[in-house]
């Protein structure tokens, strides 16, 4: 059982760092400052910034709709 487990946890630090070394390139790639224009705010920021920005956004949403969904479906 412990080889299991070592096994186990041996292969999620290698997919971690994978993805964290991933992760690193997709920001260095993605440096270039871009502009965004929002009704009245204007930011400019780095290109990797502004997708990392989006993809939180997205996912504190999928959670809203996750937590408000599963609390309102025991309702008949």
């Amino acid at each position: 059982m412990n080889k299991r487990k070592t096994a186990s946890s041996g292969l999620k630090g290698a997919l971690i760092m994978v993805l964290i070394g991933l992760l690193i390139v997709f920001a260095i790639q993605n440096v270039a400052t871009v502009e965004v224009n929002f009704l009245i705010w204007n930011l400019k920021l780095p290109r990797a910034v502004l997708y990392f920005g989006i993809f939180a956004i997205g996912m504190f949403i999928g959670w809203l709709t996750r937590f408000f969904g599963t609390h309102d479906s025991g309702r008949t």
